[in-house]
């Protein structure tokens, strides 16, 4: 069996002394789809965020590709994709021209960069161009 590539060890998040994370412990495979579905406030954003580093938990620990976020931060953000529907960096960029701006920062090949667009508008059931 293979190795989770993202987990998620006892994860603990308060804010405001409100706690929105406790005790989560997760596991997401290579090749497979997973849901994050709540109510409004329940964390799922919060929960993303630190996946992704750009929030750090309170407690416990993420890993992605057997790396430690908190240990590697910037390396980590290679293998990871998250847009966010609310809370965009130019709001008058179509979701292209967003895709086109993340690609220029990270320095992703063009050919690697269409290949995996390709794939992407190909699950999601997008024609060429998307909204």
């Amino acid at each position: 069996m293979n190795k989770p590539k993202i987990e998620l060890h006892k994860i603990e998040k308060i804010k405001n002394g409100i706690t929105i994370l406790k005790d989560i412990n997760l596991k997401f495979s290579s090749g497979k789809r997973h849901i994050l579905i709540g109510p409004s406030g329940a964390g799922k954003t919060t929960l993303l965020r630190i996946i992704s580093g750009l929030v750090k938990p309170d407690a416990g620990e993420t890993e992605i590709k057997n790396l430690k976020v908190s240990e590697n931060p910037i390396e980590v953000k290679k293998y990871l994709g998250i847009v966010e529907t609310d809370s965009s960096l130019y709001p008058k960029l179509t979701l292209e021209d967003h895709l086109e701006f993340i690609r220029n920062i990270y320095k992703i090949n063009k050919a690697t960069y269409l290949k995996a667009k390709e794939e992407i508008y190909s699950i999601l059931n997008f024609d060429n161009e998307p909204y």
